[in-house]
């Protein structure tokens, strides 16, 4: 999916994030194949001490309990397939 300021203001409304979105893709596009997985990494490192985990309970069931449900009720076959799938 492209990315456009016009898009891009639709994630960020009312922010000037929104204009450095396009500019980043492009130039993270412009990168070898080794460079982005490493700019990925350190993002991902970087996220790992930036980010807590939610508090326990303040996560809940509900949101989850409908997809929960359909998987309990699939074949062994059908769970397995649906997890190599994710």
């Amino acid at each position: 999916m492209p990315f456009t300021i016009d898009s891009a203001r639709g994630i960020f409304p009312g922010t000037l994030s929104a204009d450095v979105v396009p500019a980043t893709i492009a130039r993270f596009n412009q990168l070898s194949a080794e460079d982005q997985l490493a700019w990925i990494w350190f993002a991902y490192l970087e996220m790992g001490t930036t980010i807590t985990v939610a508090a326990p309970g303040a996560a809940s069931m509900q949101f989850a309990e409908g997809t929960m449900n359909q998987i309990k009720q699939m074949s062994f076959a059908e769970q397995n397939a649906t997890s190599c799938a994710t």
